[in-house]
């Protein structure tokens, strides 16, 4: 399909003659993410793990498993138990001691101003 658009200008000898100008083709462009399958050569993307029309396999996966231990998400959890219970271990222990303390004042403040016997 071509397109031709007409500019007509003077062709600059000044004989009155007109040109018609044509761009240049679009480029040609080449899908770079489709491949044609090995076997029955229908076009496949690169990311796919099988052709949709023969169902070849491309890619082969390695059955190796490596485990890191504490990279997985339940040591990340296991810490925050941890941390959690030691933070309210930490603040229990804080209003027990702020209560021991108002006791003793208060007590302390009572016996003091209770006239002696």
């Amino acid at each position: 399909m071509s397109h031709t658009i007409y500019d007509y200008e003077d062709s600059g000898e000044g004989t009155g003659e007109q040109t018609v100008y044509q761009p240049p083709p679009p480029p040609k462009t080449t899908n770079e993410a489709l491949f044609a399958c090995p076997d029955c050569s229908h076009k496949c993307s690169k990311y796919a793990e099988a052709c949709p029309a023969c169902g070849r396999f491309f890619r082969g996966y390695d059955r190796t498993l490596t485990v890191i231990p504490g990279a997985g998400w339940i040591g990340k959890v296991a810490w925050g138990v941890v941390v959690s219970s030691f933070l309210w271990g930490a603040i229990l222990m804080g209003l027990f001691m702020l209560g021991i303390v108002l006791l003793v004042v208060l007590f302390g403040v009572g016996t003091a101003l209770t006239p002696p016997r």
